[in-house]
């Protein structure tokens, strides 16, 4: 499965089984998320929400750069 057509998200309910689901199975579920999800929804929250600070394309950049660990 290439990265684009993984899930969003998957929860997995026991690491040594090696099974995921596409929504939580059980109160003891974990959810993961794909980084480049996670990413582009703080990309959006930071453009659409943080208006009243001045942040650049630099800015943004850095950050995109700095979540993905670069």
């Amino acid at each position: 499965m290439k990265a684009n057509e993984a899930p969003e998200r998957i929860w997995i309910d026991n690491l040594d089984e090696g099974f995921w689901f596409d929504s939580p199975s059980g109160n003891k579920s974990i959810e993961y998320i794909r980084k480049d999800a996670f990413i582009e929804k703080a990309y959006t929250y930071l453009n659409e929400k943080c208006r009243r600070f001045i942040l650049t394309e630099k800015d943004i950049e850095d950050f995109i750069d700095y979540m993905k660990g670069e």
